[in-house]
């Protein structure tokens, strides 16, 4: 069963380069994407993805916020979830995760790290779902 990621950034062009990265993975569905982060959250409430890419800075809704919403979420905490960002700052990273994201990535993208990171969060994903890689 292929794997469900969505990717949410308000920057079109760094969404895209995710996505072409993530469409280069086995086992996954084409992404989805939104620049829009309230339509990504509707869309993760209707349909749980199994990863997540999310953009730590976007004006409508930090990555933070996000997060803590998708948490929210009925049957959410078992989506992985990996932040992107360009920031240095520690305490932003620990706002994060402490909020439920699962890893950050920092920009600039580089594919090798971002390809390994999103394998690691599928593993988990499957894992978490009592995934049978036997099948």
């Amino acid at each position: 069963m292929a794997m469900t990621i969505v990717i949410v950034d308000d920057i079109p062009l760094n969404a895209l380069l995710i996505k072409n990265y993530v469409r280069k993975l086995d086992g996954v569905e084409p992404p989805v994407t939104f620049s829009d982060p309230v339509a990504a959250l509707a869309w993760c409430g209707e349909r749980l993805p199994d990863v997540v890419l999310v953009d730590l800075q976007m004006p409508e809704m930090d990555g933070i916020e996000f997060v803590a919403r998708l948490r929210a979420l009925p049957n959410a905490g078992s989506v992985a979830v990996l932040v992107v960002t360009g920031q240095e700052d520690a305490g932003l990273l620990a706002g994060a995760l402490a909020a439920g994201a699962d890893d950050f990535l920092r920009k600039p993208i580089e594919e090798l790290e971002l390809s390994a990171r999103v394998k690691v969060m599928m593993r988990l994903r499957r894992l978490q779902s009592g995934f049978d890689f036997a099948k």
